[in-house]
């Protein structure tokens, strides 16, 4: 027999069993988090943007969406991108949610699925649509012209265009001179406008053929260049519906009465009201339920007392304010009357400012019958 402290040689296969054994332990213990090795969570797949390019815009307002969200404003031309990006074999499709003002555009290569690149093949084109002039306007600047050989700065010009292109009736004054254009836009070509206009100053026709040239510059603001024996070169002219949401770029606000009240409207001093003389102010100004409307005005500047009477029809309802005024009869009710009475005027009236609850404080009101012209600023 062979001795307790003699070794016991195993034989080479046991010996390799035990060692194999050995190294399945080793690697299980480290698949379960023994000796801190490696694997945590697979990498995020690859993100690619959603874009192209775009021409043609000119105005504010576009918005473009992808997959019906991710809203995009563009507001100058040249490349875009949308915020969210994509993965590999993700589907997107643009479209346009809002068109720019004044514009139309389309939109072309907006669907497809991602493949491994960047989307930028993406094109929308725009085109800027016949600018409409529209609106009242008032000067932020001034000039000089020479009008029936008289020579006058023109500081405080007020004025209202109104009518479909191309032919869009317009009348501009200045209170302080009492020069007025009374004319008509005769075409207009995306922000460029040519027109012709009669001028009058103190009233009387001072030029019967001048030449109107201008730029829409943005939805409220219009640059004009004018002349009446001379020159007079206009600065830019602010409109006044800055916001959209203005009161006076919707419904038109209330300036009639309904009933016989002759109170609504009054000056409220001699000097608050130009027409003509510059001292003349209007005694009362009513609009009745059948649209015409009557008013009075005197004149005290020279030294005699020189009513006229001013009846016509009111066109109500117009946009942004403005009121078609014709078929104005203006008769002498007591003491001669200095205006031309015949043949009948025409014009444009307009609320600019209310007093919060839709009611008018004051009006702009002018109208020629092609010898005179008369203007106001009536206050209530």
């Amino acid at each position: 027999m062979k001795s307790l402290d003699q070794k016991t040689t195993l034989p080479a296969f046991f010996r390799l069993f035990i060692i194999a054994m050995a190294m399945v332990g080793v690697t299980a213990l480290t698949g379960c988090g023994g000796g801190g090795g490696g694997g945590g969570a697979p990498a995020a797949p690859a993100t690619y943007s959603i874009g192209g390019s775009v021409s043609g815009l000119i105005n504010t307002g576009l918005v473009l969406q992808n997959n019906s969200a991710d809203d995009l404003s563009v507001n100058t031309d040249g490349s875009f991108s949308f915020t969210t990006q994509l993965t590999t074999d993700t589907n997107y499709a643009v479209t346009i949610l809002t068109q720019p003002v004044d514009h139309t555009c389309s939109l072309t290569s907006g669907s497809g699925k991602v493949a491994s690149s960047n989307i930028t093949s993406i094109t929308v084109t725009c085109t800027a649509d016949n600018q409409d002039a529209q609106g009242l306007y008032i000067s932020n600047g001034d000039g000089t012209g020479t009008f029936n050989g008289i020579s006058e700065t023109l500081t405080d010009v007020k004025g209202m265009i109104y009518g479909d292109l191309p032919n869009q009736k317009f009348i501009f004054f200045d209170i302080g001179t009492n020069v007025l254009y009374d004319g008509v836009i005769t075409a207009i070509t995306l922000k460029d406008f040519t027109g012709t206009a009669v001028v009058y100053h103190d009233g009387l026709v001072v030029d019967n053929a001048v030449t109107v040239t201008g730029t829409v510059t943005s939805r409220s603001t219009i640059s004009m260049a004018l002349a009446a024996n001379g020159k007079f070169a206009g600065g830019t002219i602010e409109g006044l519906f800055i916001k959209p949401a203005s009161i006076y770029d919707t419904a038109a606000t209330n300036a009639r009465s309904i009933g016989s009240s002759a109170l609504d409207w009054k000056s409220t001093s001699p000097g608050s009201v130009k027409m003509v003389d510059s001292n003349t102010y209007t005694t009362n100004f009513s609009v009745f339920s059948n649209d015409t409307y009557d008013f009075i005005t005197d004149s005290t500047g020279t030294g005699l007392v020189v009513r006229c009477d001013h009846a016509g029809t009111l066109i109500s309802g117009s946009t942004k304010n403005i009121y078609v005024m014709s078929n104005e009869v203006v008769t002498v009710p007591v003491g001669p009357c200095a205006l031309t009475t015949t043949p009948n005027y025409s014009g444009m009236a307009s609320i600019v400012a209310d007093d919060g609850a839709g009611k008018g404080t004051e009006m702009w009101y002018a109208t020629t019958n092609g010898t005179n012209s008369i203007f106001m600023i009536l206050t209530r």
